[in-house]
């Protein structure tokens, strides 16, 4: 999906998802069903004409395009062990223990975000750059985040206990971790993020390059078959 979305992004081509991935994050977000029939029922109107895809907002990093979050910190390390895990190995249940895994030896790090909040000088434990709500299938990082609004929903985490960190991943499965005082949400349509040594980002569960880097919403860049609307 990450691949072909860099392929055909601009043009009249629309893109079609049979969710069979790790964690089916993107079909999540568009609505669409796991069920065979019923998703041969929801794509058949676009093949008849009766329906026409919808504009869907990517984000960009350099020259590379991504269609969910992009995140560094403890869950880039995350998405690297997932995969290089690969397969089965790294659906949910391998987004959940590569989590407990890399929380329990993962040290924060300095980064400077700018974008329309202004700026944040911040250690940060984990920052996901959605375009997206959810990723690794259960994290509800940033519960109101919309491929369709021309902006990122920026969930930065900042330093804290191990123990705190594990505690907390429940609440982001569940999406109620925003309040929590360590938790800020920054909405923008563009993140700068500067760190002091190279720092690996993912996107769509692959490597994206390394931080410092410029992330930008692409508005309304890619045409896809997307579930029925809210």
């Amino acid at each position: 999906m990450h691949h072909v979305c860099n392929a055909i992004a601009g043009s009249e081509t629309a893109m079609g998802i049979i969710p069979a991935g790790r964690a089916n994050d993107l079909a999540g977000a568009l609505r669409l069903p796991r069920r065979p029939e019923q998703l041969a029922s929801l794509y058949a109107p676009f093949l008849t004409g009766e329906r026409e895809p919808v504009a869907m907002d990517l984000g960009r990093a350099g020259d590379r395009l991504f269609c969910t979050v992009a995140a560094f910190g403890v869950d880039s390390a995350i998405s690297g062990r997932a995969l290089e895990q690969g397969g089965g190995k790294a659906g949910r249940l391998g987004y959940l223990s590569g989590a407990i895994a890399e929380l329990a030896q993962y040290r924060p790090q300095w980064a400077r975000l700018s974008g329309d909040f202004g700026a944040r000088e911040v250690d940060v434990l984990l920052c996901a750059t959605a375009n997206t709500p959810v990723y690794g299938g259960w994290y509800r990082i940033a519960p109101d985040a919309s491929p369709y609004d021309g902006l990122f929903h920026v969930c930065v985490i900042r330093e804290m206990s191990r123990l705190r960190a594990m505690t907390m991943l429940p609440r982001v499965i569940a999406g109620t971790h925003v309040p929590d005082p360590c938790v800020e949400i920054l909405v923008t349509r563009e993140l700068r993020i500067e760190t002091r040594e190279p720092s690996p980002l993912f996107a769509d569960g692959e490597p994206l390059g390394d931080a410092p880097v410029t992330l930008a919403v692409e508005r309304s860049a890619l045409r896809i078959l997307a579930g029925p609307p809210e």
